[in-house]
């Protein structure tokens, strides 16, 4: 059947010169057949349509690229819906809010859905010694927002709660790790091995947030072995405080130029954030492409840097694609038009191999 305008076309028209009464009546059925036909079309491609919404994940689901159970994932256009083995959300952050937009406002960076898929592993913690871990309802918020864009785009993702079932075997099936909230020093030895080899071989790209620079001996436990390779990859810099009780403030972007940043305008707010604090400047170590206004804090904080305090930044001295994003605790950032956007690119950017 030919369609045009979305409107079914019927092939054969029925003609009126004169024709007997058989002729009539099989023309009649004939009419009858394709327009009965049309509709079943059209009610069969209503029923197939994509369900906006998805259910976050956090448990068991579909797995996917040959790896281990506990995973679950979305793309392609497709729906999952996914097992969510978490407590409830805390009175930390607010629910996730159904209204919220299905992905980022467009910035012209989200490809063709016709180009390769970009195979992403999306770590998201949601429960820490039997308790929700303290990012679980900006984890939640976040699968939704990226199991949306997955299905509006080329991005294929894999949800897993935890790094630590990843060997070099397994990661030969992703383009990108997306680590949304697991501290450095949870990972295993295995899957240490696994991430450097992966980072410094350029076997695909890294997007860091938030809880991805909490290094260094104020929070590593005492028990473990410092994890030095990450120390240099993160820009040498190790955690020494944070505003707990949070503070508005203004980010700026330092280079404007950047893919990540298309859409992006130069300064924007986040409104809820805990704002870091590390023993030095990675300036030195990586390249910088924002800042946060530590004058702009609301309300006013004595727990700053000093002067310049990084919250994006590439560490090129490695081959893959990477890149670290310190906003990344609040799930209300997701009604935060400017971090979508940031969020997106970044995603894509860093989902991408050179040519």
């Amino acid at each position: 059947m030919q369609t045009q305008n979305g409107n079914p076309m019927m092939r054969n028209q029925v003609k009126s010169a004169p024709c007997s009464r058989v002729e009539t009546i099989a023309r009649l059925l004939t009419l009858i057949a394709v327009v009965s036909a049309c509709g079943n079309e059209l009610a069969s491609k209503a029923s197939n349509k994509p369900d906006a919404g998805v259910t976050p994940s956090g448990g068991s689901g579909q797995t996917a690229g040959g790896g281990a159970a506990g995973k679950s994932s979305t793309g392609g256009g497709g729906n999952s819906s996914l097992t969510d083995a978490a407590p409830p959300l805390t009175d930390a952050a607010p629910k996730p809010d159904a209204s919220l937009p299905d992905a980022a406002p467009d910035s012209g960076s989200e490809p063709d859905a016709g180009l390769p898929p970009i195979r992403m592993l999306a770590i998201g913690q949601l429960t820490a010694n039997g308790q929700p871990e303290i990012h679980a309802p900006f984890v939640k918020a976040a699968t939704v927002w990226l199991d949306n864009l997955a299905q509006h785009s080329n991005l294929v993702v894999t949800h897993v709660e935890s790094p630590n079932a990843l060997t070099d075997d397994e990661l030969t099936h992703y383009d990108l790790i997306f680590q949304l909230n697991y501290v450095p020093f949870g990972w295993n030895t295995t899957a240490q091995a696994a991430f450097q080899k992966y980072i410094s071989e350029g076997r695909g790209g890294w997007v860091g947030l938030h809880h991805a620079s909490l290094y260094g001996p104020e929070v590593t436990p005492s028990s473990e072995t410092p994890w030095t390779w990450y120390y240099d990859f993160i820009g040498q810099i190790n955690y020494e405080n944070y505003i707990a009780s949070f503070a508005s403030a203004t980010v700026h972007v330092e280079e404007s130029a950047h893919p990540i940043f298309k859409g992006v305008p130069a300064t924007f707010v986040v409104t809820t954030d805990e704002w870091y604090v590390w023993d030095k400047s990675p300036r030195p170590h990586v390249h910088v492409l924002a800042t946060v206004d530590e004058s702009s804090y609301s309300p006013p904080s004595d727990i700053k840097m000093g002067g310049d305090h990084p919250v994006v930044w590439s560490n090129e001295a490695y081959k893959a694609k990477n890149l670290y994003i310190f906003v990344g605790h609040h799930p209300n950032l997701f009604q935060n038009t400017a971090y979508m956007t940031l969020l997106q690119n970044a995603i894509f950017w860093a989902g991408t191999k050179a040519k």
